[in-house]
């Protein structure tokens, strides 16, 4: 049991850092677009 739940753990940890990380992108694509809106 306790092997399966450190793999799910991993496989779950994984999944929520490239979550974080489409976040963290998406932002920053918003930032810019505001940016170049503020400069035309």
């Amino acid at each position: 049991m306790s092997k399966y739940k450190i793999k799910y753990l991993k496989i779950t940890k994984k999944i929520n850092t490239t979550l974080c990380l489409d976040k963290g992108i998406n932002q920053i694509e918003k930032n810019r677009t505001e940016f170049n809106h503020e400069y035309i």
